[in-house]
């Protein structure tokens, strides 16, 4: 499935996910199959994208308009999104840890048009 996903390009050292957040941190390489640190992926988190290009536009606009926006390939779509995580259960999440959440998903938790896919491939940049 077509989808878009904003990243990071750090210190000119490659592409990344936006929230670079300790563990994590998720590295990207056009053309290659990517998927979400092992211990998200067991508490089923994998890699967030987003539906349209307008859509990963407005997320880039919040982080600042020099962050790529890549045309991609998403395979595996997990639906319904699992709880978007906060505060002390997002740390856990940050420092490695695996464990059951407490917090429920209520509509509208992730920014608009939010998909999530066990890989992503970068395909092309669009913006």
């Amino acid at each position: 499935m077509t989808c878009y996903k904003v990243v990071l390009l750090y210190e000119g050292s490659g592409l990344y996910s936006v929230n670079i957040l300790d563990r994590l941190i998720v590295r990207y390489e056009i053309g290659e199959w990517t998927e979400a640190p092992p211990h998200a992926r067991e508490m089923g988190y994998h890699l967030l994208a987003f539906r349209t290009l307008s859509e990963a536009g407005a997320f880039r606009d919040f982080f600042g308009s020099s962050c790529p926006v890549y045309e991609c390939e998403g395979l595996y779509p997990v639906e319904p999104l699992p709880p978007s995580l906060k505060g002390e259960e997002l740390r856990r999440l940050m420092k490695g840890e695996v464990f059951e959440p407490k917090t429920k998903t209520k509509e509208g938790s992730w920014p608009e048009g939010t998909v999530m896919f066990k890989k992503i491939k970068l395909l092309r940049q669009v913006g």
